[in-house]
């Protein structure tokens, strides 16, 4: 090995500083709790997106999770009252009240189980429709 390749024994190792060299004891751990956290918000978010990869215990227990969540911003967001004082016409308040649930209903990955919602709910109409 010649003394010019990349790790022989005669490289000159120098020491510049590091960019956390000029920062005070503060700064370093505003930095590393900072990292901690992006670093779990990004594991949640890829546990959140592969919906494919989940069992189906994980499934039931999201879709019961985003089922309250829906629940509860529907009661909470929708105020039926305040938006007929709102509109003019019948056609304006179902606009609005449609576009205030569909919000709430896509927000953070909540169509999916909102469609799961709405299936069950077909299913369980089929059946009684054909015990008559």
């Amino acid at each position: 090995m010649s003394s010019n390749e990349v790790g022989s024994k005669n490289t000159i190792e120098l020491d510049y500083p590091k960019p956390t060299d000029y920062l005070s004891e503060d700064e370093k751990h505003f930095l590393q709790n900072t990292n901690s956290l992006a670093n779990l918000i990004q594991d949640e978010s890829r546990k959140q997106k592969d919906f494919f990869q989940l069992s189906l215990n994980d499934i039931l227990k999201n879709w019961s999770n985003n089922t309250q969540a829906i629940l509860i911003d529907l009661t909470k967001d929708v105020d039926i009252n305040q938006t007929i004082k709102g509109t003019n016409n019948f056609y304006e308040f179902i606009t609005t009240i449609t576009g205030q649930i569909w919000q709430i209903c896509t927000k953070d990955y909540r169509i999916i189980y909102f469609g799961m919602t709405l299936i069950f709910i077909s299913i369980m109409m089929y059946f009684i429709g054909i015990s008559k």
